[in-house]
């Protein structure tokens, strides 16, 4: 997330937010919904142990996406 540069971001534009915030939010809701059964955990301590998954998978899946749009893969 550190080489993350802005113009690029700027350049996918909504993909590239639609990518970061859709699957956080669903790793949020299926950590609050089943680590409590599973884990034994709070609600809460679920939660944030969801917000910490979501908050580190843009930094993965973002600048990946990104380097496949420069390499143009997937558009012959």
């Amino acid at each position: 997330g550190l080489s993350l540069i802005l113009a690029d971001l700027k350049k996918v534009g909504r993909p590239a937010m639609m990518m970061a915030c859709v699957p956080a939010s669903c790793e949020i809701l299926a950590f609050f919904l089943f680590a409590p059964t599973i884990l034994g955990v709070s609600r809460i301590e679920a939660a944030v142990m969801g917000a910490v998954l979501g908050a580190v998978s843009p930094a993965v899946v973002v600048p990946r996406m990104v380097q496949l749009m420069d390499t143009k893969y997937g558009t012959s």
